[in-house]
């Protein structure tokens, strides 16, 4: 039987390639289930499914048929379990979960899991082990703790450009630069634009290099 434990989600950064930085479970925090999740619960069953390359599916509201991305990593830090995750993007239900996540209709992160084995604690019910089987975004979260760290993509031309800019370049090298590292990041870039880049950040690196300690 698959079993959930949710928490809310609060967005830090979104932008247009999804992936997503954020807290699946918080250890010790009691949900309104009046559960709580041990450290490491998950850790046995998250070491497998890392194993496999393929990561956990994302899903939204636990269904398997709104399955919109992969859950890539998964780090226990801080008292919690960190999780990154990419969107499918290139799907329009990817994209469809982007804009939800944006306008704040979906509010939460969700575990699914199954075989899970309990112990009282303090008059707590916690969940010392079992299999987690996916990270869902749902729209109603049932725990007050784990959040969404970050929706990140690569670097925009703007940018960019301001980046070029603090370097020393001039207005009109920044901006063509800025535009040649945009195509060449999306994989679109000409050789004779490839080589333009590299000419002004070496010239970048040329205007840094006696402020830089070595």
């Amino acid at each position: 039987m698959l079993e959930s434990q949710s928490f809310p989600l609060n967005i830090k950064a979104l932008s247009e390639t999804g992936e997503i930085v954020g807290l699946a479970s918080v250890y010790g925090n009691v949900d309104r289930q009046g559960e709580a999740v041990a450290p490491g619960a998950f850790r046995a069953s998250i070491e497998q499914a890392m194993a496999t390359g393929r990561g956990l599916p994302m899903l939204r509201e636990h269904r398997a048929e709104l399955a919109c991305g992969t859950w890539i990593g998964f780090e226990e830090t801080g008292g919690a379990l960190r999780v990154t995750g990419k969107l499918a993007m290139a799907t329009e239900i990817g994209r469809e979960t982007r804009e939800l996540i944006a306008a704040g209709a979906l509010t939460g992160l969700s575990i699914g899991f199954s075989n899970a084995k309990r112990m009282s604690a303090g008059g707590t019910r916690q969940i010392i082990a079992g299999d987690l089987l996916e990270v869902s975004l749902v729209a109603i979260p049932a725990n007050p703790s784990a959040v969404i760290e970050a929706m990140k993509s690569a670097p925009g031309p703007r940018e960019i450009e301001a980046a070029l800019k603090a370097a020393g370049l001039s207005n009109r090298q920044a901006k063509a630069a800025a535009i040649a590292a945009t195509k060449a990041i999306a994989g679109n870039q000409t050789d004779e634009e490839s080589a333009a880049l590299a000419a002004m950040l070496t010239k970048a690196r040329q205007l840094i290099a006696p402020f830089v300690t070595r």
